[in-house]
């Protein structure tokens, strides 16, 4: 349950309910004043014994009191005597009258103190009942009573006169007097009404003067009954009927300050109107029959919630909701007079008229019902005890359902008009402190409390909406809650209580388990919301029950400490924890517990329930290898002591270890073998070893040399006996320290000669004091090892020149200091010489090839093959082979079957392959004095051939089998024309194309009009040179055609013309061919004589 109550909002610390605030949806339990706690903070008594109580020898009749209680006068039923009290009942004085006192009367402020007699005597004090004076004609009658305004200046005093009428003996009736001056003056006799009005039992005047209400008495004078309420709401002038008479007398009437709520007593009923009179409703039925309210009195609170009410028999009752229910004020007590402040705190009950039994002490356990918690003891009553509550009022829980209050008074919590039981006031209590030991059928009243209230707080509405929940009608709805009956019973009072109150009856009702309600208990009064903060536990819990896991927070020795179990933890050794926590005052501190053995620990302080705490370790144990972890450290206290904040200890394994360290003064293949118990390694250079096998902790070791590589190699050893350490964290030892002294040494060196020039060998140089031998490679001239030698020496060569041989002068020995020196002498070995040859093929008649061979030891030589067949190199080789083809450049293609290798003896066969055949033909028809240009075509590189008449026939270079040829025609001596070639075009085969033909024939001697030419002079043999006017046309020419040209297209007379040339023989030749003269003009006229151009002059040069 999360909340008992909802909090009221605008209640000040001590739950005081605020004017003007709302109240908030949530569940609260209305008692008879909308709330659930009802306090009285004092219960005062006046004894009897020496002083001036000691006036009082019977039971007081009268009683008066200031609106806040403060001033109390209590008349004395068997003596003329006031007792006064200013202080709330503490302290008294005692005033003796000459007459017989019939009133009393004190005003609200206290200030004024009036007593009247049964005549027209009285006295009045106006300093709170210090001073008395006389007053005077203030009555008008018999029996007077005086009210009056809240500062005493507006006084009534009203009394019952006889009145004469026509035949009859006198008229029983009302008349009053008014005093506007504090009671110093006073007016005429006044009546209220012409009609007859009963006497005067009780009169209610207004804090502000203004209102007067009487209840008269009933007096049968001529068949008329005149009992009435009367009420003048403007100072007298006019009255009004409030209510007519039940053929009996009104004993008292009451009314709150704004008039509505008006409660008045015949002698066997009670009446309560809230509406001012206008409706009227019993005010506390009796369904065993009439009322006995003779001599009753009446009294109520100024805002008319407070009712009190003593009954004839004895018996005295409260209301705490305007009337609406009813309880004892203490039952089984009986008691004639009573009193309250006009803002209920103080309430007076004094005992009947002889009575002997009368409230006693505040001693011993609450009687049932009973609001105050009043007790009796019959053995410590003094008679004639008048009872003083202060401050008794109804206040509100706070949302958990904890109260504040003092600590001398007490607390009575309800369930609507249902007295759940009472608490002392110990600064905080709570309605789940209720509680008290199991009766004879294992009942706990307090545990079903907690199941009423739980249950209560579940059942709300199913939609969620939270809602108030009135209970303060349970009395008139006849529902009470057994909380000492069996569980169906006790479960059927609570679901009737939903049944009938449609605020909660739309939801199924459930009934929370005794387990859950103990639960919920602890719970509550266990969390920060409740309010039992340390330090207050301990003042809440000695006055009134506690759950046990709440009581326990009292005992500091045992409760509320925070510890846990060791293990693991090694003999002898400590560890230090720290616990951070708040204090049962509230302080945030911090506490130290040094371990020292296994088992349950207990820091020594109490901490606060519901703040945080967190154990730490602070120092762990000193050993290596220990480690210890906490578990659950740190957390919110609970109610009761926290034990398993745990430690848990473990000792590592100690790691084995690597045995090792570092060597120094080793020679390249040096050696030496180490040694420790059966433990070896073998270390082969310097710097850092280690021995193979790992060592356990604390095992001894000695490290020694066992042998070494050379065996007259002397090493020595430091730091190398020891203990193996006890280490968590490292696993190697490297503090061992191996020296080597370094041997004698020479150097070794020598020199080289008779090898080919470029030429070079491999020295092998072995030393008997290593494993391995070092190496060289070096050229005729002088050489030297780097590497020093320490043992017997031996030298040899390798890899070397190819028909070459080499011996060692000096090749071994003895070490020599400071060197050794050796000559290696190399020459040709007889016998290594080879000669090459092959076979030519494919040499075309009349081409030529060359042949080169590069012989490594021997340089170049070359061989001319002009023909087909066996060929052969007049010279001997002995080093290696490389054959090269001097370039044709005419197209043939030829190759060696071997190009480089090594020597084979006794000779290198290379054959020579040569491949290519040419297209030829003859010309027939050309002048002697004429030529042709023939183009073989693009395969051929447009390879171009100028043919003479005087040789007519032409032929191309080399072509390769497979290639195409298109031979053309491509410029004409001037006046030839030449037919297209014949078998021009076709695919070479593996031989020569000779039927080629081409057919020209001259025409005019004469130069053609518009022909363009010239000369060419200085170029070689077989050259080309490429001459081309402005418009493209371009004429080819050879060696044979030096001297004249034309080109094949002529220019049009007045055109203009320009000639270029570009040499085009082979790029190496390095010819050039340029114009010089003649190269531009305009072609003559026909007519003009020449009508051409044949004076371009071409000239080339190598």
């Amino acid at each position: 349950m999360t909340a008992i109550v909802a909090t009221l909002a605008g209640c000040d610390n001590n739950g005081s309910k605020k004017s003007n605030v709302k109240v908030p949806d949530g569940i609260f339990f209305d008692a008879p004043v909308e709330g659930l706690g009802y306090t009285s903070s004092s219960v005062l008594t006046v004894p009897d014994g020496d002083g001036p109580d000691r006036e009082i020898s019977r039971v007081p009749t009268k009683v008066a009191l200031s609106k806040d209680g403060s001033v109390i006068v209590l008349k004395d039923s068997g003596t003329n005597s006031l007792l006064v009290s200013d202080d709330s009942g503490k302290n008294w004085s005692a005033k003796t009258a000459s007459f017989d006192i019939a009133g009393i009367f004190v005003s609200n402020d206290g200030s004024t103190v009036i007593a009247s007699d049964a005549d027209n005597t009285g006295l009045i004090s106006r300093d709170r009942g210090v001073s008395w004076s006389s007053l005077e004609n203030f009555s008008c009658g018999k029996n007077p009573k005086v009210v009056g305004s809240a500062d005493g200046r507006i006084l009534y005093s009203a009394a019952f006169s006889y009145t004469a009428r026509s035949g009859e003996s006198g008229v029983v009736g009302t008349c009053y007097r008014k005093s506007l001056d504090g009671g110093v003056s006073w007016s005429e006799t006044l009546v209220p009404t012409t009609d007859y009005i009963g006497s005067p039992n009780g009169v209610f005047g207004s804090p502000d003067g203004q209102t007067v209400a009487i209840a008269t008495g009933a007096a049968k004078l001529g068949g008329v009954n005149p009992a009435a309420l009367y009420v003048s709401v403007d100072a007298g002038v006019t009255w009004k009927q409030l209510r007519a008479g039940a053929n009996q007398s009104y004993i008292d009437v009451k009314m709150s300050d704004n008039g509505q709520i008006i409660f008045t007593t015949t002698y066997t009923a009670t009446y309560i109107s809230r509406d001012g009179g206008s409706t009227w409703s019993d005010g506390l039925p009796n369904e065993a029959g009439p009322l006995q309210l003779l001599s009753s009195t009446i009294a109520m609170s100024s805002d008319g919630r407070r009712l009190l009410l003593t009954l004839r028999d004895g018996e005295s009752k409260i209301s705490e909701d305007g009337g609406r229910s009813w309880m004892p004020v203490a039952e089984g007590v009986t008691s004639g007079l009573g009193g309250l402040s006009a803002d209920g705190s103080t309430l007076v009950i004094a005992p009947q008229t002889g009575q002997t039994t009368v409230y006693g002490t505040r001693i011993g356990g609450p009687l049932p019902g009973h609001p105050l918690g009043l007790s009796l003891t019959a053995d410590e009553i003094p008679l004639y005890q008048v009872r003083i509550e202060k401050s008794a009022s109804m206040r509100f829980t706070d949302a958990n359902g904890g109260f504040n209050c003092e600590n001398d008074g007490s607390i009575t919590f309800y369930l609507g008009n249902q007295a759940l039981g009472t608490l002392a006031c110990a600064g905080l209590v709570h309605v789940l402190q209720l509680d008290d030991p199991a009766d004879e059928a294992g009942i706990s009243r307090g545990l079903r409390i907690a199941q009423a209230l739980q249950t209560l707080d579940r059942n709300r509405s199913s939609d969620g909406v939270v809602r108030k929940i009135k209970l303060w009608d349970l009395s008139q709805n006849k529902i009470d809650i057994d909380f000492t009956a069996s569980e169906e019973k006790f479960t059927e009072s609570l679901q009737k209580i939903y049944s009938e109150l449609p605020d909660v009856n739309d939801k199924p009702f459930s009934m929370v388990t005794p387990d859950d309600a103990a639960a919920h208990i602890d719970d509550s009064l266990g969390s920060s919301e409740a309010g039992f903060a340390v330090p207050n536990i301990k003042l809440a819990c000695g006055k009134n029950p506690c759950p046990p896991t709440l009581q326990a927070v009292q005992n500091k020795d045992t409760q509320q400490r925070v510890g846990g179990t060791v293990t693991g933890l090694p003999v002898g050794r400590k560890a230090t924890l720290e616990l951070a926590y708040t204090s049962l005052d509230g302080d945030k501190t911090a506490e130290t517990f040094v371990l020292s053995a296994n088992g349950v620990y207990k820091f020594a302080s109490s901490a606060a329930p519901k703040q945080p705490y967190t154990v730490s370790l602070k120092k762990k144990p000193s050993d290596p290898g220990v480690t210890c972890e906490m578990t659950n450290a740190s957390g919110t206290m609970p109610l009761g002591t926290v034990s398993d904040v745990d430690m848990t200890c473990s000792v590592a394994t100690p790691l084995k270890m690597t045995l090792g360290g570092t060597i120094s003064g080793l020679a390249p293949d040096q050696s030496v073998t180490l040694v420790t118990g059966n433990n070896a390694v073998l270390a082969i250079a310097n710097g850092q070893f280690t021995f193979p096998r790992q060592v356990n902790a604390g095992q001894l070791y000695e490290v020694r040399v066992l042998s070494a590589t050379p065996a007259r190699l002397q090493c020595g050893v430091a730091s190398g006996t020891g203990q193996v350490p006890v280490n968590y964290e490292t696993s190697t030892i490297t503090t061992v320290q191996i020296t080597c002294e370094p041997l004698p040494s020479y150097v070794v060196s020598g020199s080289i000669s008779g090898l080919p020039d470029g030429e070079s060998l491999t020295v092998i140089a072995r030393d008997s004091d290593r494993l391995q031998p070092v190496t060289l490679s070096a050229e005729n001239g002088d050489f030297a090892f780097a590497l020093p030698f320490t043992g017997d020496y031996s030298v040899s060569v390798s890899d070397l020149p190819l028909s070459h041989t080499c011996s060692v002068d000096g090749s071994e020995g003895e070490a020599e200091f400071p060197s050794v020196s050796v000559a290696i002498a190399c020459e040709i070995a007889e016998g290594t010489s080879y000669s090459i040859k092959g076979t030519v093929s494919g040499l075309p008649s009349g081409e030529t090839v060359t042949v080169s061979n590069t012989d490594s030891l021997a340089g170049t030589s070359f061989e001319v093959l002009n023909s087909n067949g066996n060929y052969s190199f007049e010279a001997a080789f002995t080093g290696n082979y490389s054959l090269a083809l001097s370039p044709l450049g005419n197209g043939l293609v030829c190759s060696l079957s071997s190009v480089s290798g090594s020597p084979a003896y006794p000779s290198v066969i290379s054959d020579v392959s040569c491949s290519g055949a040419s297209v030829s033909g003859v010309i027939t028809g050309l002048p002697d004095n004429a030529s042709i240009q023939v183009d073989f075509g693009a395969s051929l590189g447009n390879s171009i051939e100028s043919v003479s008449g005087s040789s007519p026939s032409f032929k191309s270079k080399y072509l390769q089998p497979g290639t195409t040829y298109d031979v053309k025609v491509l410029s004409t001596s001037g006046g030839i024309t030449c037919e297209p070639v014949v078998n021009g075009i076709g695919t070479m085969g593996s031989t020569g194309v000779t039927d080629l033909s081409i057919s020209c024939a001259s025409g005019s001697t004469g130069t053609a009009p518009g022909s363009l030419g010239g000369t060419v002079s200085g170029l070689l043999d077989g050259d080309i040179v490429a001459i081309q006017d402005s418009l493209g046309d371009a004429g080819f020419l050879d060696s044979a055609g030096n001297g004249s040209f034309t080109l094949p297209n002529g220019v049009a007379p007045g055109i203009d013309y320009f000639i270029e040339v570009i040499y085009a023989g082979p790029p190496e030749s390095g010819g050039t061919c340029s114009v010089m003269s003649n190269a531009e003009g305009t072609m003559p006229a026909a007519d003009a004589n020449p009508n051409y151009v044949d004076n371009v002059v071409v000239n080339c040069s190598y």
